[in-house]
């Protein structure tokens, strides 16, 4: 019931049955993107670098922006997709952390 409250609020996000506090997902958009900037094209090993977490995490999220345009997937990378800026659920400032970052 509490999750369920935290999703209505657009406090958490489910990706592929994981949760994860909307403002953790906001940052990690906005790093991606500027890696995306630099860099021209991401693999996950270079994402799980970037939020300093696992792949159980990163794969979701990568998904996510695929879908919803942030990225486009090619082959093993991910490029800037049609939408950048797009995907940032919840409402609040970037969250210190992404889960299963250390602290």
């Amino acid at each position: 019931m509490a999750v369920q409250v935290l999703l209505d609020r657009g406090e958490a996000v489910e990706l592929r049955g994981l949760l994860y506090e909307a403002k953790a997902v906001e940052r990690a958009v906005a790093v991606i993107e500027q890696a995306l900037q630099t860099h021209g094209a991401l693999t996950v090993a270079a994402v799980q670098d970037l939020l300093g977490t696992s792949r159980k995490y990163v794969l979701p999220l990568l998904e996510y922006l695929d879908t919803s345009g942030v990225t486009r997937r090619q082959g093993d990378v991910r490029g800037a997709g049609a939408r950048r800026g797009s995907a940032r659920p919840g409402r609040s400032a970037p969250a210190e952390t992404f889960p299963g970052a250390d602290p």
